[in-house]
């Protein structure tokens, strides 16, 4: 059977693969029929320059991505298209912490596997109850 696309939680803010230094990027969560992938739609120097306006405004506006456009790709094409994607199987994930944030705190995720937690803050209003409903879809026994 064919990979599909269940649904996309953007944008998440996370260091990204193996990534111990470097600042924020912002992410999608794009949850598969068999794995969570992460895709990087925004690096910490577009993050950075959409805080100052200006050129760096003009600078994240060109190297942002939209998560709509990552629904024509195919899941190998997300995977190829930049260095800090990634992908984590399902039968890979031990634990799935989801903190729904606060007055002055996002809501946050954790994907644990054996050897990492991957942290993710959820910057959309409605990213929490979306992350939620997906990984209950996607991974009814891990929740």
């Amino acid at each position: 059977m064919e990979e599909r696309i269940f649904g996309i939680v953007a944008p998440a803010e996370g260091k990204g693969k193996g990534s111990a230094w470097g600042g924020p990027k912002k992410f999608a969560l794009v949850f598969t029929s068999d794995r969570l992938v992460i895709v990087k739609l925004a690096g910490f120097l577009a993050l950075f320059g959409g805080a100052i306006g200006g050129i760096g405004g003009l600078y994240d506006h060109m190297v942002s991505k939209k998560p709509e456009e990552l629904l024509g790709m195919s899941i190998e094409d997300l995977l190829k298209d930049d260095k800090d994607n990634y992908a984590i199987p399902y039968s890979e994930i031990v634990k799935v912490v989801m903190k729904k944030g606060g007055w002055i705190s996002d809501p946050t995720v954790f994907f644990n596997t054996a050897k990492k937690k991957h942290l993710f803050v959820l910057t959309k209003e409605d990213g929490y109850h979306r992350c939620l409903s997906l990984v209950s879809a996607t991974m009814p026994n891990i929740l």
